[in-house]
């Protein structure tokens, strides 16, 4: 996905040197609903704007606000909530399809939520909105 957008030579779009716009087009992805929670990881981030780990690690938290393993957690408590309101799927296969531990998840569910993964689908689905006509 950033390959197309990174072989510019080391220049933003604009023309200007530096590893900014870099860092910015790695937060870009790991925010954007459409990246795969396994591509949020240091390793593919760094390698995809061409940035040392280390370096991407430490400006990526500075332009984000939290670490590259707290926004992917972040994006994976996100998403077990969308699949809890949406599907049927039980915890121990929405845990697997999201990557994570059925307790893992199930803990992030409770501390966010006060409930457990299928108290909150049934709440959820008891004071849902119907569709609009």
């Amino acid at each position: 996905m950033l390959e197309s957008v990174t072989g510019q030579g080391g220049q933003d779009p604009e023309g200007k040197k530096g590893v900014s716009w870099k860092v910015r087009l790695a937060v870009s992805v790991a925010r954007y609903k459409g990246t795969k929670l396994k591509d949020i990881n240091l390793p593919y981030l760094s390698h995809a704007v061409h940035l040392s780990p280390s370096s991407l690690s430490h400006r990526f938290r500075l332009e984000a606000g939290c670490s590259i393993p707290e926004l992917r957690a972040r994006r994976q408590f996100e998403e077990a909530l969308h699949y809890l309101e949406m599907t049927d799927l039980d915890m121990k296969r929405l845990a697997w399809f999201l990557g994570c531990s059925r307790q893992t998840l199930s803990r992030r569910i409770k501390a966010a939520t006060g409930c457990s993964g299928v108290e909150y689908r049934n709440f959820y689905m008891r004071h849902r909105r119907p569709p609009p006509d």
